[in-house]
């Protein structure tokens, strides 16, 4: 049973999380996903893998609405069966982890602010809501903070104030009502977890150094080679961006890459903590899966002036 799934039932059995916060194993992701399987087994529902292929099948209709309205209906199609057939996601949707929730609420979230502008600026609330609701699923990850970025940049560029900031407070309030919950819960432990109070110390830097060859032969068989294709594609879709003025590829473009930047920093720290960090391959993997349908919408989109009956991508 999958610790997502324990907790659930533990839910379930008493009402509250008496039994789940008595250790900080239990409480080493957050609580989302649990709390959706506790809903399935509450309502009389047996498994709930089948949450989890209806949110897949709720993220392919958000993505044939986005890409719609920036193209034509043949692109949305096409954005929608690409992403259906990856075989990544369609696999995630067949079991109950966490995986999948992460990157659709992630990568809907960075839709969302890619589209937040113009007329839809109210489109940066949903990405602040996504992003920040991507961080009760996974809390470690940092990808939130490009969230941010996106989100300041759109109101930079439609001159706005309010709605982006409105955005960027709901997304910092979900994502410290978590680690703010998690902190006074694991302060009474007697175990307490990993801190990272020297993470931008001089030994940190030192460690990094000792171990650059070893980082960098895990960089490239767990994070360059698994996903190459997708890396070749964002590369041609970012070219194709510059070279065409197409504003939405472009800031895709640059939340894949600002991604890998990310992952590669945060792996170079990890590995300054933990013994065994090189042993954990496949979960660079799992974590870098929301490049999958990020990549894939942006090379649709840049199909797109080779397309008749397009909307206007400029925005």
């Amino acid at each position: 049973m999958a610790l997502y799934d324990f907790r659930a039932h533990a839910i379930l059995l008493n009402h509250d999380l008496r039994d789940i916060v008595d250790s900080s194993y239990y409480l080493s992701y957050p609580l989302l996903v649990s709390l959706l399987h506790a809903s399935v087994y509450f309502f009389g529902g047996t498994n709930p893998q089948g949450l989890h292929s209806l949110m897949f099948a709720a993220f392919l209709a958000v993505v044939f609405g986005r890409v719609y309205s920036w193209t034509n209906l043949r692109l949305a199609l096409l954005a929608v069966f690409l992403n259906l057939f990856s075989y990544e996601l369609l696999m995630h949707s067949t079991i109950a982890y966490a995986n999948l929730p992460y990157t659709i609420y992630l990568v809907l979230g960075f839709i969302f602010a890619v589209s937040g502008s113009g007329k839809f600026t109210h489109h940066l609330l949903f990405a602040g809501l996504l992003i920040g609701l991507s961080t009760w699923v996974r809390s470690t990850e940092i990808f939130w903070l490009i969230g941010i970025l996106v989100i300041a940049y759109q109101g930079l560029v439609n001159r706005k104030i309010f709605l982006p900031l409105l955005s960027i407070l709901l997304l910092l309030s979900l994502r410290y009502g978590w680690s703010g919950y998690y902190t006074k819960l694991i302060s009474v432990l007697p175990e307490q977890p990993q801190t990272y109070g020297r993470l931008l110390s001089l030994e940190t830097f030192t460690a990094i150094y000792h171990n650059l060859p070893k980082i960098y032969e895990y960089i490239m068989r767990y994070v360059i080679s698994p996903f190459l294709g997708i890396w070749t594609l964002a590369v041609g879709m970012g070219i194709q961006s510059f070279r065409l003025k197409l504003r939405p590829v472009r800031i895709l473009t640059f939340i894949i890459f600002a991604s890998l930047a990310a992952t590669i920093a945060g792996i170079s720290v990890y590995s300054t903590f933990f013994a065994t960090w090189y042993q954990i391959g496949d979960s660079a993997r799992r974590m870098l899966m929301f490049l999958i349908p990020l990549t894939l919408i942006g090379a649709v989109l840049a199909l797109s002036r080779f397309s008749e009956g397009n909307h206007d991508q400029t925005r």
